[in-house]
């Protein structure tokens, strides 16, 4: 048997609902358990994402494939955090590693954990994939055996408006004027 607002619709008609419940709260529940909302959609123009996420369920069978994945999820949650950052002038100051290990025999009773970086400063992509992947590599193999992790992913997170100029930038403006 099944308990959800999907076997309400598949299971009683509206009137069985109107019987037991009235009207206005039978068509409140056939709504719902049919799937129909009436409420209007929302513009979603400048509504901005708490987090940006990369995340991969695996199968270890080397450290290596660990490494491989830390290294991957690092270049796409960076990218990702690129075009972000562009677009909405903001940048993340953290990062959320989350890892789940796999129960005993393998079984699926994984065991979720989490820890928090700090997120990478913007320069030469390469090395700042490079670095951080590293940097979370290494935080993992200190808190966890890596052969037994079945799911990994980062999110950026913590985000603040971008500066608009560097100190740097301006102590150079500064000296071009006053030559």
């Amino acid at each position: 048997h099944e308990d959800t607002m999907g076997s309400i619709a598949r299971l009683l008609n509206f009137n069985q609902l109107t019987l037991s419940l009235g009207d206005d709260t039978a068509r409140m529940v056939w709504n719902y358990a049919s799937g129909i909302d009436q409420e209007e959609v929302k513009d979603t123009k400048g509504a901005l994402t708490k987090s940006i996420t990369a995340f991969k369920s695996f199968t270890v069978r080397r450290r290596e494939d660990v490494s491989k994945w830390i290294s991957l999820l690092s270049i796409d949650v960076l990218k990702r955090v690129d075009v972000d950052s562009n677009r909405n002038n903001r940048v993340p100051t953290t990062c959320t590693v989350q890892y789940y290990i796999r129960g005993k025999n393998g079984k699926r009773n994984w065991n979720g954990k989490s820890f928090r970086v700090t997120f990478p400063k913007r320069t030469a992509s390469l090395e700042r994939s490079e670095m951080f992947a590293k940097t979370v590599e290494d935080l993992l193999q200190k808190n966890v055996n890596v052969m037994h992790i079945a799911r990994l992913g980062l999110s950026a997170i913590n985000f603040q408006e971008k500066a608009k100029k560097s100190i740097g930038s301006f102590f150079s403006s500064q000296i071009s004027r006053s030559e």
